[in-house]
């Protein structure tokens, strides 16, 4: 089951980090992620009201995988305005460098990064979506 999980979460995580974050603006990818993470506590409460409504005894198995379930979408959402976050950052960086150090820009190192944006910025987020997910899996096996 935890495996399973795991590899539902990975799914998730790569479709929002590598294609819906590039569909969106950055702007209104942020606010999407921070209403999103309003709205998980709502979830969680309304889903134990429901329970308790239809007078359902959860047993602790299934309050885990509740529990679990909730704070992963909490983890998706953090880890994405951080992704967000660093985006921006680098684009301002980058726009920081063409307009104000245009001068420096013959330089090796800026006009590698320059020519290089997009890379970057799948790498940035490939290290970042391996370093959450080798955390998880060190985790788990413990």
């Amino acid at each position: 089951m935890k495996t399973l999980f795991f590899i539902l979460c990975i799914i998730i995580n790569f479709i929002l980090i590598f294609k819906v974050n590039n569909l969106l603006k950055p702007k209104t990818a942020a606010i999407s992620y921070a209403i999103s993470l309003l709205m998980v506590p709502v979830l969680m409460l309304a889903g134990v009201y429901l329970l308790r409504l239809l007078d359902f005894q959860a047993d602790q198995q299934f309050q885990d995988i509740y529990f679990a379930v909730m704070l992963s979408l909490v983890v998706m959402m953090l880890q994405n305005l951080v992704m967000i976050s660093a985006e921006v950052m680098t684009r301002k960086l980058f726009h920081f460098q063409e307009t104000e150090n245009a001068v420096n820009t013959s330089r090796n190192l800026i006009r590698f990064a320059l020519n290089n944006k997009s890379g970057i910025k799948l790498m940035y987020r490939t290290v970042f979506f391996c370093r959450i997910h080798t955390d998880v899996l060190r985790n788990m096996a413990r």
